[in-house]
């Protein structure tokens, strides 16, 4: 008998020994993983191939399945699997596993053998390189079963509390803030059990430990409840501990009794929560208090209170002045019409409406009309408990009153307690603006309204079902701060929900909504306003709904899991969109992660990518009203494609003043009436935008425009350096480009970050691009990159990688290789640098330059390996301060190397392969793209593999960028090379 270990490992035990090495690879653990989550009905060979051999075709892929599982059973007996059809499944008679067990063992309510099997983090430090998505399902079900083992030990605890065995409550309360430690509810309910248990002041200090934990390792607040346990030591326990009264716990020991409040954490116990209907919820436990709680005072048993309150409003009415039609109209306003009842007593009427009406007085932006006039009206009007006056008499209250708003309610008698019902409508003409149910106990009135209250205004502002599902697990008073913030303005929502977090730290889905207005990369600045946000998210996403979670993982994941890719990133965003395809957010994540990353993971330019950004901005557009941007980036993919059919479409979204997309239109689709008035725009200087110039030079379409413009800009002095940048150098204008290279890193060079910068982009080009530089400028540049790397107290880690990479690539062009080991190794093991993307590419690029020297077998090795790394490429996690895109010029420059070796190597269809995976950035082209060096490598990988037509149409548009010899001679040597290769190829194809 074999037994698989998961939980806190990964490991094989057996009476016999060791277990056989074949089924403790990492490869063969990730099976019998996979085998024994999937519990008695298996996996089928499909989800196991698609999980761990996904860089393989599908015939490729299964026969590793099929070894795999061979080897597994000469290692665990023939008998240890079962293979039936496609599905395949461990055998429990030969193989256990502590996670089927664990599930077993929760499902029969042995929750105890449950705890003690669940050993730590499933999985725990397993790691499968190239299996991005097994990393993502381990991911999940980690998360799935942490979450069901917190749920295990706080139903062990709150079962010993309810037995008043306080001893026991305590240790698995424990037990729980050490599963959990960031869960401020399971903190506030082990503090509470040391407090019960005579130990207050311990209960203090461990509250106190968890607010530090909170401060230091997520950057937040702890909720208000947690700070105000700390101030006063007030956690509940009820007079009778104070008196000594004690209940014998299984030990021998006393407890206090502790009095029953409402949690402090986002969520609340089973017994009273009120839920949907169609909801399933178990019932409420025997020794339910059969009391109702009003705010801040003292139980009343549920026979006082509902004659008082009846007493009480019958009072107000009876003095209440009849009201004239002489209130002031207010929108906000809203008339609260008495309950009706059906199968209660008539005075729950009286009582639901009064806790409706409390709840509703608590909103800002709402005014409850005065319920004494509204009842007095009503009686008038025929209304009472058992049925509702006509429409026409509700909306003439609301008139009298001033009201634009009216709020009916029913109170129904339920199986498991009180069903509330209430639809909130226009007062004008009683249009229907939302509606809500809930269900739960009639001793839970209070917040049965409030429950009731936040579902009826979360769908007025037309809030997703999925979303509305999870704000009960929330704080009440977070919640209310929560759904005033998302009708606010931007500075007042944001405030609105920094508070909300405050007072609830586990609010997910208001970190959420505080980092959602910028879904893109690059928009996510890791300052001190993001970062800590981003950590509580991340760590309470679980909260969520399930398309909030995709959404949000999307958003945060590539800040929190090591060793991120691009690729990686558009799984996310597409994962995103497929659990919510309606979500105007999702879509627009995606395509803006497309529009950034998918040119690097697909087929270049009329590829995937192409196909998949404007298939998402086609689904945006029918679902929401996108802003300029969008569609200017979606008409910028149409053009680069050639889709005339997109760009007619996208242009006809386009407001009058979108100089730049109206440019694209009328080149695209060849206007001549648009054309001339653009060009008129163009030599008046109203059209002035750099993105012109750089998709000229991306399709050498328009290059007269973007000449006009950069011409102007000389001639008034007003350059825009990036855009001058583009036309002097791919046009071959080297002095120009030059100069203007020059004079901006003079303006911009004022730190270490820019000596780096500087460094970089002058190696750059000139050991890939072509680029001359003197022996003594590259002596400097080596001398500044050494002071860099020595400098004490040390710089930032991104900033020290750039600087090792560039030092060892200067010094391997110029057949130097000190500092070599040294740059390697740091790129590849220092823990805050090793998962930066400059890092993770340079690492296998710098081995790429060094087995030049080391004969054919190690280049094609290095060129594998930098291949496999480019493929996917590495996102940078931010751990320092940024870099001004230093990785993008990098993946240019590795990429073009690779390329070449390819090429070198007589690999010409891998080369192309890998030049069409270049960065694409339109708007920052100039500085990191070398358009025309790619041109020329992309015609001679098609020349050499015999597509002569590609060929000569990448040459053409060479010459097309530069129809004059430039002014360089390194440039106009190679400018007439590839005219006397295109000549040589004309030639032939001729011949």
């Amino acid at each position: 008998m074999y037994t698989l270990r998961f939980f806190g490992s990964a490991r094989v035990d057996t009476s016999a020994g060791d277990a056989d090495e074949r089924v403790v690879q990492p490869r063969a653990l990730a099976v019998l993983a996979c085998l024994s989550a999937a519990g008695p009905d298996g996996c089928r060979r499909d989800k196991l191939v698609g999980l761990l051999w996904q860089n393989l075709d599908t015939h490729h892929a299964r026969h590793a399945l099929s070894v795999q599982l061979h080897q597994i059973r000469r290692a665990l007996g023939k008998d240890a699997l079962f293979t039936e059809g496609d599905g395949v499944r461990l055998n429990a008679e030969a193989v256990v596993a502590d996670v089927g067990q664990f599930r077993e063992a929760v499902g029969t309510g042995d929750l105890g053998r449950a705890a003690d099997l669940y050993q730590g983090p499933f999985l725990d430090g397993f790691h499968l390189s190239g299996c991005v998505g097994f990393e993502r399902w381990m991911e999940d079900e980690r998360q799935r079963l942490a979450i069901q083992c917190l749920d295990v030990l706080e139903t062990l605890a709150k079962r010993a509390e309810s037995e008043r065995r306080p001893a026991t409550a305590l240790v698995w309360w424990q037990r729980a803030a050490q599963h959990d430690p960031f869960n401020s509810r399971v903190a506030l309910a082990c503090a509470r059990a040391l407090a019960a248990s005579g130990d207050r002041g311990n209960g203090v200090q461990f509250l106190r430990d968890h607010a530090a934990r909170l401060r230091s390792e997520l950057e937040i607040e702890p909720d208000v409840e947690i700070l105000t346990a700390i101030r006063t030591g007030d956690f509940g326990v009820g007079p009778d501990y104070a008196n000594g009264a004690q209940g014998s716990d299984e030990r021998g020991g006393s407890q206090p009794v502790i009095e029953s409040r409402e949690p402090a954490s986002p969520s609340r116990s089973a017994s009273s929560a009120p839920t949907l209907i169609g909801e399933v919820r178990p019932a409420p436990p025997e020794h339910a208090s059969d009391t109702l709680r009003w705010r801040g005072n003292r139980p009343l048993r549920r026979r006082v209170v509902v004659p008082v309150v009846v007493t009480v409003l019958a009072l107000v009415t009876t003095l209440a002045v009849r009201a004239r039609n002489t209130d002031v109209y207010d929108p906000g306003r809203i008339v609260i019409l008495p309950t009706e009842v059906v199968g209660l007593d008539t005075t729950m009427s009286a009582l639901v409406m009064s806790h409706v009406h409390a709840s509703l007085a608590d909103w800002p932006s709402l005014t409850p009309a005065r319920q004494g006039a509204v009842a007095e009206m009503w009686r008038t009007a025929g209304g009472s408990s058992q049925s509702a006056p006509p429409e026409a008499a509700a909306r003439s209250i609301a008139a009298r009153l001033g009201a634009g708003l009216m709020l009916m309610s029913s109170a129904t008698s339920a199986a498991d307690g009180i069903e509330l019902h209430a639809v909130l409508a226009d007062a004008a003409d009683a249009t229907v603006i939302a509606t809500a149910r809930v269900t739960g106990s009639s001793d839970s009135l209070h917040t049965l309204a409030e429950q009731l209250t936040v579902r009826l205004l979360a769908r007025a502002q037309r809030m997703p079902e999925d979303r509305i599902a999870t704000l009960d697990a929330y704080e009440p008073a977070a919640v209310r701060l929560y759904l005033r913030a998302i009708g606010s303005g931007p500075a007042e929502r944001e405030r609105l929900l920094r508070e909300a977090i405050a007072r609830d730290s586990a609010f997910a889905l208001a970190g959420m909504t505080l980092l959602e207005t910028s879904p893109d990369y690059y928009d996510q600045y890791l300052g001190d306003a993001w970062t800590p946000v981003a950590a509580m998210l991340w760590a309470h996403r679980h909260r969520l709904s399930p398309a909030d979670r995709a959404y949000a993982e999307a958003l945060v994941g590539w800040r929190f899991r090591p060793a991120y890719t691009a690729a990686q990133h558009v799984e996310a965003w597409e994962r995103a969109v497929e659990v919510a395809p309606d979500r105007p957010r999702h879509l627009r994540g995606l395509a803006l992660a497309c529009y950034r990353w998918c040119s690097e993971l697909n087929n270049g330019w009329a590829g995937r990518w192409t196909t998949r950004v404007l298939e998402t901005h086609d689904a945006l557009f029918d679902v929401e009203d996108a802003d300029l941007g969008f569609v200017e980036r979606g008409l910028e993919v149409a053009f680069l494609a050639g889709d005339h059919d997109r760009m007619r479409r996208y242009a006809e979204l386009l407001p009058e003043p979108a100089l730049y997309g109206r440019w694209l239109a009328a080149r695209g689709l060849e206007s001549e009436r648009d054309a001339a008035e653009l060009q008129r725009l163009v030599e008046d200087g109203e059209l002035n935008d750099y993105r012109i110039g750089n998709v000229a030079v991306l399709t050498g379409i328009g290059l007269e425009d973007a000449e006009t413009i950069a011409r102007r800009d000389r001639a008034t002095g007003r350059i825009h350096r990036l855009r001058a940048l583009v036309q002097a150098r791919e046009r071959g204008r080297h002095a120009e480009y030059r100069a203007l290279r020059d004079k901006m890193f003079q303006l911009q060079h004022t730190s270490n970050r820019w000596d780096v910068f500087l460094s970089n982009a002058v190696i750059w080009e000139w050991a890939f691009f072509d680029e001359p530089e003197t022996d003594s400028v590259l002596d400097a540049l080596d001398g500044t990159l050494t002071d860099i790397i020595a400098r004490v107290p040390r710089t930032g880690p991104d900033t020290l990688a750039t600087a090792h990479c560039a030092l060892a690539q200067l010094r391997l062009v110029r057949s130097d290789t000190t500092g070599l080991a040294e740059a390697v190794d740091f790129l590849s093991r220092d823990p805050d640098a090793r998962n930066l993307a400059v890092a993770r590419m340079c690492a296998p690029f710098l081995e790429l330059l060094a087995a030049r020297q080391e004969g054919h077998e190690a280049l094609t090795r290095a060129t594998r390996r930098l291949n496999d790394v480019l493929r996917d490429r590495p996102l940078d996690l931010g751990t320092g301060a940024g870099l001004g895109n230093v990785d993008i010029m990098l993946a240019g420059a590795a990429t073009l190397e690779l390329a070449r070796t390819l090429l070198a190597l007589g690999y010409p269809e891998a080369g192309l392969r890998v030049v069409v995976r270049r960065p694409y950035r339109a708007g920052l082209w100039g500085l990191f793209g070398y358009h025309i060096v790619f041109q020329l490598e992309e015609a001679r990988l098609l020349a050499a593999a015999g597509a002569t037509e590609q060929a000569l149409a990448k040459y053409d548009l060479y010459f097309r960028l530069r129809p004059e010899p430039p002014d360089l001679d390194s440039w106009r040597e190679t400018w007439e090379a590839a005219r006397a290769e295109r000549e040589a190829l004309l030639a032939a194809d001729r011949g």
